[in-house]
């Protein structure tokens, strides 16, 4: 019966894909130190993301960002392959329109614009303030997009609520055990 299986070597693997989506603030709040060390975080989370795809030869990773201030535009709108990716600098200035953000997200968490066979996208968001926008019905409309509502199907918008350590300290949106993400502080 052994003998019916194919071997492991002649087996192909089934290619997968993994967006990554990185949202960031750029408003006023963010200028000096604080843009400054997002463009040098950037500059060095590329490598190690280079890294982690070839370490992974089954997924092919993709990167896409917005940035967002008095209003959310795509810095790269593309999904670029993350061996391609080069990182252009942003700079600082406006408010934080946070919502916006959140609703151009969601406009490109579907299968329409993200074809193929998907592992759950990566959402990342990186803020140092207070949305100034509608940031409950940005999150609606996140959490509602067939991939946002993949993994966070059960938590209304209503759980998650932004929040402030201190004036200045980054700002946190508590998410439940769930959908929990993984942060670390970068300045």
């Amino acid at each position: 019966m052994a003998a019916d299986l194919p071997s492991l070597s002649a087996a192909r693997l089934v290619r997968r894909q993994l967006h990554v989506i990185l949202a960031l603030d750029c408003s006023g709040s963010m200028t000096g130190d604080k843009i400054a060390s997002l463009n040098y975080a950037m500059r060095a989370a590329i490598p190690e993301m280079r890294a982690a795809a070839e370490d992974n030869p089954e997924t092919d990773v993709f990167i896409r960002v917005l940035r967002f201030s008095s209003q959310a535009e795509w810095h790269v709108a593309t999904p670029t392959p993350v061996s391609q990716f080069e990182w252009q600098d942003v700079a600082a200035g406006g408010e934080t329109n946070m919502g916006d953000a959140l609703c151009m997200m969601a406009e490109v968490l579907n299968p329409e614009r993200m074809p193929g066979r998907q592992l759950p996208p990566v959402l990342v968001l990186i803020s140092d303030g207070q949305p100034s926008d509608d940031f409950e019905g940005g999150l609606k409309r996140l959490l509602e997009s067939p991939f946002g509502s993949a993994r966070c199907a059960s938590r209304s918008p209503s759980a998650v609520m932004p929040t402030t350590r201190s004036s200045s300290a980054s700002s946190a949106i508590p998410i439940s055990s769930r959908c929990a993400p993984t942060t670390r502080r970068i300045w």
